[in-house]
């Protein structure tokens, strides 16, 4: 008996195309809630990786960063507890202009904020890296960010809260 109302209820759902749609959205809802460090750019916990010098770029905004490791070993987190609690960075994240290796040395222009930046120097020594197999002097990498960049930190930072 309960299979029959089962499947006619199946069919009176499925002919109706609101109810479909409205099911379909809130089941990625909960996909995307239940997958949200996966999917999201930042997946530190409580997505809390503040870069203040950028802060409050417009959608689509480029920008390269040297990724310095942390002073301490930053543990792997499981597949579980990174989902649902995200995962300490292994890096921290200098938005720079330019880079360039001079001897034992990383030369870098820090970028401050549009038209500013700094000239600092790294030895080598503390810019390497290393991640399972792959290692080297230095990383540098590109990053895209498609929806602009959060101004919150500026905010909080400059005191005008």
């Amino acid at each position: 008996m309960a299979t029959a109302t089962t499947r006619t209820t199946w069919r009176r759902l499925k002919r109706n195309k609101g109810a479909l749609i409205g099911i379909t959205i809130i089941v990625l809802s909960i996909l995307a809630a239940l997958f949200a460090y996966v999917l999201a750019p930042d997946g530190s916990p409580n997505a809390n990786r503040m870069v203040v010098e950028i802060g409050g770029q417009q959608p689509g905004y480029t920008q390269l960063f040297l990724q310095l490791p942390r002073g301490r070993k930053i543990q792997s987190a499981s597949f579980l507890n990174r989902l649902f609690f995200g995962e300490e960075d292994k890096y921290q994240y200098i938005p720079i202009q330019s880079h360039q290796q001079k001897n034992d040395s990383l030369i870098i222009q820090k970028y401050i904020d549009e038209g500013i930046t700094e000239r600092v120097a790294y030895p080598i020594t503390q810019t390497q890296w290393q991640e399972g197999a792959l290692k080297g002097p230095y990383k540098v990498t590109s990053k895209k960010f498609h929806l602009g960049t959060d101004n919150t930190a500026a905010i909080f930072s400059a005191g005008c809260w």
